[in-house]
């Protein structure tokens, strides 16, 4: 009982707060209330506020680096956390991995190819050909030998999430596509 009105208490603090803070603040806030709780605290405030206790063990660790963190204006230390889209190289400027004269849904083609290169482990042998011969264009997808498995995935639910994510990259360019893919 005693412990539940304690931890109703943290997520009432919490979720008016939470809108105000950023990353940082959250974890350090976190962290402050569950050394304030003693033993047991770590726990109490993962299930108060649904953080992962590892965000909590983080927000303690950077509360004892007296200043070792990131400066204040960083919510991450550098390095840390996803690469910018603008960091992230893209092979859509040179011809090598699309084959196709026109190219009638570039932005598929781009996304296609980097996120089958990313599922390969040899990214050099993944090739998108354009064929505009049926009703609608296809993009063949080619991979190297024993590569095919890890492109579709069990049941075939990776190769569904990319075709999805292909299509809605091709409703940008205007083009309804299909999607194939075929084992070098």
């Amino acid at each position: 009982m005693h412990d539940a009105i304690i931890e109703n208490g943290i997520r009432t603090k919490f979720e008016s707060l939470q809108r105000l803070m950023n990353e940082r603040v959250r974890r350090q806030w976190a962290a402050t209330e569950a050394l304030a709780l003693g033993r047991g605290g770590i726990a109490a405030v993962a299930r108060a506020t649904g953080l992962a206790r590892n965000t909590i063990l983080a927000g303690i660790a950077e509360l004892n680096a007296n200043g070792d963190s990131a400066p204040v204006e960083q919510v991450r230390r550098a390095g840390g956390g996803r690469k910018q889209v603008s960091d992230v190289e893209t092979d859509t400027d040179n011809g090598d991995d699309v084959e196709s004269s026109d190219e009638l849904a570039p932005t598929a083609v781009a996304v296609l190819t980097h996120i089958v290169k990313s599922l390969v482990d040899d990214a050099d042998s993944v090739t998108v050909e354009v064929d505009d011969s049926g009703r609608r264009p296809t993009l063949n997808v080619r991979v190297g030998e024993g590569e095919l498995g890890r492109v579709i995935g069990r049941r075939g639910r990776t190769a569904s999430s990319i075709r999805t994510v292909a299509r809605a990259a091709a409703s940008k360019d205007d083009v309804e596509i299909d999607i194939e893919f075929l084992d070098d």
